[in-house]
C-alpha cells in the first residue's frame, strides 16, 4: 500500500486493488460469528487507511507495515463494537472448546508452541518466533498435538491423524474459539501482538504471549486478526521490493548501455585509423632515407 497517486484513474485502480487486499485479509481474520459483517469490517479498515493517509498529508508515502497495522486496528475496533451484546459470539464449536481446554493441560514446555501452531503459524515460523531450533520445534509440536488428540473426548474427523502436519482439523476447530462478549484488548497489547506476529519480538516474550493465547480466547482472536494483516503487510513489502529490484535492474542495464555508447563515441573511427597509419609510414620512410645518407 503506497501513497495515493495524483492521476485520478490510477487512484481509482489503487483503491480497487486496496479494497480487494483488505477483503482477503478480513476474510482470513474474521471469526465465524462476525462473518456476516465482513463487508462492514472491510469498510472500517478502508476508512482507517484513508484517515491515516489524510492525517499524513503530503509528507510522502507511508510504509506498508504501518498502513496494514492501521487497517488491523480499525478491524479490531469494529469487531469490539460488534462483539458487545452479540449472542453469536459465544457459539464456539464444542470441539474447539475442548481443544482449548486440553491445550491448557499440556506441559508448559509444549503449550506455547502448540498454541502458536493452532493459531495458524507453520512449524518453521513458530520456530522463528520462539527463537527455537526447527528440529526442536517440530518435535515439540508433534508430541503436543498427539497428546492433545489423546485427551479429547470428541474424536476428530474420520481418518484424521495428528502427528506431523495433519492437525488442520484441530486448527479449524480452535479458530472458532472466541471471547465471551467482553471488550477487546488495549492499544498497548495490540501493539505488542502486532510486533510479535511480525517477528520483531524476542523469543522469551513471544513464549509468554503464547501462554496467554491458551488462557484468553479474546487474546487468541486478536492474535489471529493481527496474523492475517501482518501476512498481507509482508506480501505487500515483498511485492514492493520485487518492483524496486526490477526497476534497479533496468536502471543498471540502462547505465551499461549508456557506458557502451560513451565508449563507442570516444573510440576513433576507421577513417581516422587509416590516416594515422599513413602518417606512421611516412615518418618511417623519412627516417630510413636519413639513415642511408
Amino acid at each position: 500500500m503506497t501513497q495515493r497517486p495524483a492521476n485520478p484513474e490510477a487512484a481509482r485502480h489503487e483503491e480497487v486493488a486496496l479494497r480487494a487486499k483488505l477483503a482477503r485479509a478480513v476474510g482470513k481474520a474474521c471469526p465465524p460469528w462476525a462473518r456476516p459483517h465482513a463487508e462492514t469490517m472491510v469498510e472500517a479498515a478502508m476508512a482507517g487507511v484513508v484517515q491515516a493517509r489524510a492525517s499524513r498529508g503530503t509528507a510522502g508515502p507511508m510504509a506498508a507495515t504501518h498502513l496494514w497495522k492501521v487497517a488491523c486496528v480499525a478491524t479490531l475496533d469494529e469487531l469490539d463494537r460488534r462483539r458487545a451484546g452479540n449472542a453469536d459470539v459465544a457459539k464456539t464449536d464444542p470441539l474447539g472448546q475442548e481443544i482449548a481446554q486440553a491445550l491448557r493441560g499440556l506441559a508448559s514446555s509444549r503449550r506455547g508452541a502448540v498454541a502458536l501452531y493452532l493459531q495458524g503459524h507453520p512449524v518453521p515460523e513458530t520456530a522463528r518466533l520462539l527463537e527455537w531450533a526447527p528440529k526442536r520445534t517440530e518435535s515439540v509440536v508433534d508430541r503436543g498435538l498427539a497428546e492433545l488428540a489423546k485427551g479429547l473426548q470428541r474424536p476428530g474427523p474420520r481418518g484424521a491423524t495428528v502427528p506431523g502436519h495433519e492437525g488442520r482439523w484441530m486448527r479449524e476447530s480452535f479458530a472458532t474459539v472466541t471471547g465471551d462478549g467482553e471488550a477487546g484488548l488495549g492499544g498497548r497489547e495490540v501493539d505488542e501482538i502486532w510486533t510479535a506476529v511480525r517477528g520483531d519480538l524476542g523469543g522469551e516474550r513471544v513464549a509468554t504471549l503464547a501462554e496467554r493465547i491458551t488462557k484468553d480466547p479474546t487474546f487468541a482472536e486478536v492474535w489471529r486478526v493481527a496474523m492475517a494483516f501482518a501476512d498481507s503487510a509482508a506480501a505487500d513489502e515483498e511485492e514492493t521490493a520485487d518492483a524496486f529490484e526490477a526497476l534497479s535492474g533496468a536502471h543498471d542495464l540502462g547505465d551499461e548501455d549508456e557506458g557502451d555508447d560513451e565508449a563507442r563515441a570516444s573510440a576513433p573511427s576507421p577513417a581516422s585509423l587509416r590516416w594515422i597509419a599513413v602518417g606512421v609510414a611516412v615518418v618511417a620512410a623519412l627516417a630510413v632515407v636519413w639513415w642511408l645518407r
